[in-house]
């Protein structure tokens, strides 16, 4: 091959490593994202159940709190199993990165970069 064809190449290998890496950013964003989400929800039920320990109000009397706590159960549930997958695909996309690395590298020590 010549030198032309090996930095091509080189530059390939960097663009498809770059773009695994900027998949993995994503996928990392999402899962940060979803984790304030679950934060958030146990802030608002940790605020509830401070508001619970004094007067009963009008919520709880009418049923309407147990209604929202199910609510705040079924989102966390739900945001539960999305961070779930998010976590294994991020596990396998680190392991495309990583390949796309080495790949990447072996490629610019042939071109001699």
């Amino acid at each position: 091959m010549n030198e032309n064809r090996l930095a091509a190449l080189a530059d390939l290998t960097d663009l498809d490593f770059q773009i695994e890496r900027s998949r993995l950013a994503a996928l990392k964003k999402r899962e940060d994202e979803l984790k304030n989400m679950l934060d958030n929800l146990q802030d608002q039920l940790k605020e509830r159940t401070q508001q619970l320990l004094g007067d009963v109000d009008l919520a709880c009397l009418a049923g309407v709190d147990i209604q929202w706590q199910k609510w705040i159960e079924i989102q966390k549930r739900e945001i539960n199993f999305e961070l779930a997958t998010i976590r294994v695909e991020s596990h396998e996309q680190t392991r495309r990165v990583a390949f796309k690395f080495g790949r990447n590298q072996v490629a610019k020590q042939i071109a001699g970069n």
